[in-house]
């Protein structure tokens, strides 16, 4: 008794200690779905923040780019207004000069035609070559906007990178603290469950046998560590992530160094032009100097001109001197040479009239020099002005030019040290990661240590849940294709309806017509009866016959078309009560497998504390051997329901396409008859207005008889 007493003591002990390890299960159960969901939802969480950053991103660069693009074309095109107008500008003035330079090469050609030819030369050579120093401008010019554009365009794209390369640091960062502070909590809170199950399986292990301790530890075991693992392996991949990002801005950063030295070789180009320029203008300032040199030399051309007219008016002075003496001789041998005083009036004469001819040309000759002066002055301020003019302009475009050099020389520098302080933060970014995977390799090692194998109670139990929550998903499925199946079905007997309706509509129209036609003929027959004879007798019969022919036609196309129609209703109600007849068959099919599976759980329920019993004084080779059973059993009869469903709708849905092609084929098919008869009422008519005319004419011959008959 006593020893019965101990066992049955013992017994209880076991009860209640079972009892404790499926609570315990159950908590674990528990814990592990929390976490799961917990962990879904953060996933969710960063999803939706990741989405939502992207998105942010994209307006943020659309933007952006727009107001950039937007700002450089307003640029563009005001640059490009102001180039025209400057060009526009200079190219009136050059028209101008040339204007004025035909003028006075115009005026000069009378007097100095040598002297005019070399200066429209030199004209001509220094308007090529102003012409081609501005071509030579506006290349640079336009090589200077190009290189600008480049340069700006490779900032933004600095710009962008450099955000990109931010937000994503900053987002690895954040991602960086929540996993840190996530797994801190997770192994808080799994240190603390630990040390409770630990206490408790402690307690229970010195109560039970040795036969159970493996029992105990199992369950102590079944923590939550395979979710630990899907978190750790996560973490895992997403830093396998991060180190792909990472070598990718590595990559972009090193596309960027080499856009940046390409950048620096286009500009060291462009400084290479610009000397070359500055080289040309040095040719052209010579060459400016050496027209000034021969400007200078036609000053003294016209110097000696005037010397060789002052020589002439010496020679002139020195003649009436002797012109003089002549006359003082004259005076004294007036006595002896009386006959030669008339040749020499005549020479006097002519020496006056020389006189007059040398003081014209004298004067004439002054004339030209001073013109000749006021016009080599007149070119050489032209040629001042041209020279400080364009000099001033282009030492100012070299100014401008060579600023812009220093500042993107500077841009760059910045750009250098910031592209070095990214790559060092990107470095120590690296380091830490792999520091945190070194951290988390060691977890894990310690993870595993402590991790082994599930209970296969646990197992069983969660292959039962996920077949349940197929066949239940599968359940939903069915249900939803039926639903849209019969929906569809409503929706295209709605419209045969419709169509019905319409038809008959037409029908009826159809009638009217053909007796509205009807009995318009019978009326203008009574009317020819009445007033025609024997001809009109003879013409109504014919008619009657043709009439009854027709309408023996139509009545009989009409009472087929009718009889169909009644078909078609018919069929359609039969149709509709099928379709009632199935959804309450579905309905009480769907009740009925919801009341079997309430069933099979509440047993399922039910079965467990007894397996569980069972297995404590049984072996756990039975005890898997009948769950396997039951599984299967279970299986053999969900995937049997199931098919016999399934197949049983695909008949109604096969049957119910057939019904919906029989039913249109007959709708075709009422349409071409009901075109048919549409042509017939149109014949009728025709035919109708053909006895009208017949009439009017037939009218119109007896009133002519009629009228020749009185006359």
């Amino acid at each position: 008794m006593a020893q019965q007493g101990s066992l049955t003591i013992d017994l209880s002990k076991i009860q209640q200690l079972e009892k404790k390890i499926a609570d315990l299960t159950k908590q674990n159960d528990t814990l592990v779905s929390e976490v799961k969901q917990v962990q879904q939802q953060l996933e969710q969480a960063r999803l939706e923040a990741k989405e939502s950053n992207y998105l942010k991103m994209k307006a943020n660069e659309s933007k952006t780019k727009l107001a950039e693009k937007e700002s450089d074309i307003q640029k563009l095109t005001q640059d490009h207004i102001a180039s025209i107008g400057k060009l526009h500008h200079v190219i009136e003035q050059l028209k101008g000069e040339k204007e004025l330079l035909v003028q006075t090469q115009q005026q000069q050609a009378s007097s100095s035609s040598k002297d005019v030819m070399e200066i429209k030369q030199h004209a001509a050579a220094a308007q090529a070559e102003t012409s081609a120093l501005q071509k030579q401008l506006s290349e640079l010019t336009q090589q200077l906007s190009a290189a600008q554009q480049d340069v700006r365009e490779k900032e933004k794209q600095y710009q962008e990178f450099s955000e990109s390369v931010a937000k994503l640091q900053a987002t690895i960062e954040r991602e960086q603290h929540g996993h840190t502070s996530e797994i801190r909590v997770l192994r808080n809170s799994m240190v603390q469950k630990q040390q409770d199950h630990e206490k408790e399986l402690a307690l229970l292990q010195i109560q039970l046998d040795d036969a159970k301790r493996e029992m105990v530890e199992k369950e102590r075991r079944t923590e939550s560590v395979g979710v630990l693992q899907d978190t750790l392996d996560r973490q895992s991949k997403f830093i396998k992530d991060l180190e792909d990002k990472n070598k990718a801005i590595q990559a972009k950063l090193t596309d960027a160094e080499e856009r940046e030295t390409s950048a620096l070789r286009e500009v060291k180009q462009q400084d290479q032009n610009l000397s070359d320029l500055t080289k040309k203008l040095a040719s052209a300032v010579a060459a400016l100097e050496a027209k000034e040199t021969q400007a200078g030399i036609l000053n003294e051309k016209v110097r000696v001109q005037l010397d060789q007219m002052s020589s002439l008016e010496s020679k002139s002075s020195t003649w009436l001197r002797q012109e003089e003496e002549y006359k003082r001789d004259k005076s004294v041998t007036e006595r002896e040479r009386w006959n030669l005083t008339n040749e020499l009036r005549d020479k006097s004469d002519e020496v006056q009239k020389l006189q007059s001819y040398i003081r014209k040309q004298h004067e004439e000759q002054l004339a030209v020099a001073s013109t000749l002066q006021m016009e080599v002055q007149e070119l050489q301020s032209q040629i001042k002005m041209l020279k400080v003019q364009e000099l001033a302009r282009l030492e100012k475009q070299n100014e401008q030019i060579s600023r812009e050099n220093d500042r993107l020389n500077e841009r760059i520098a910045m750009q250098d040290k910031a592209l070095r302080q990214h790559k060092q933060e990107l470095e120590m970014a690296s380091n830490h990661t792999h520091q945190l995977q070194v951290e988390v390799e060691n977890w894990k090692r310690k993870e595993q240590q402590q991790k082994a194998q599930k209970d296969m109670y646990a197992h069983e139990k969660a292959a039962l849940e996920k077949h349940l929550a197929n066949l239940e998903a599968e359940h939903s499925s069915y249900k939803n294709e039926k639903r849209l199946e019969v929906e569809k079905i409503t929706f295209r007997m709605r419209e045969l309806e419709s169509q019905i309706a319409q038809k008959d509509y037409e029908i009826l129209r159809i009638e009217e017509r053909f007796t509205k036609a009807e009995a318009w003929r019978l009326k203008e027959a009574r009317r020819v009866e009445e007033r025609d004879g024997q001809l009109l007798d003879a013409k109504e019969e014919l008619a009657q016959l043709k009439n009854r022919n027709v309408e023996a036609e139509n009545n009989v196309v009409i009472q087929e078309l009718r009889r169909e129609r009644e078909q078609f209703q018919h069929r359609i109600t039969q149709l509709t009560q099928q379709l009632d007849d199935e959804k309450v068959a579905r309905q009480v099919s769907g009740q009925k497998f919801h009341d079997e599976l309430d069933m099979m759980q509440k047993g399922l329920e039910w079965q467990l504390p007894q397996l569980a019993a069972a297995c404590v004084n049984r072996s756990s080779e039975e005890w898997v051997r009948k769950c396997h059973q039951v599984v299967k059993a279970l299986r053999d009869d969900f995937n049997m329901k199931a098919l016999t469903e399934r197949n049983e709708l695909m008949t109604q849905i096969k049957h119910i396409e057939d019904v919906r092609d029989h039913v249109e084929q007959k709708y075709k098919n009422m349409m071409a008859e009901c075109d048919f008869l549409r042509k017939e009422v149109h014949r009728v008519e025709d035919n109708n207005k053909v006895l009208l005319d017949q009439l009017h004419t037939i009218r119109y011959d007896e009133s002519v008889s009629s009228f020749m008959g009185t006359c």
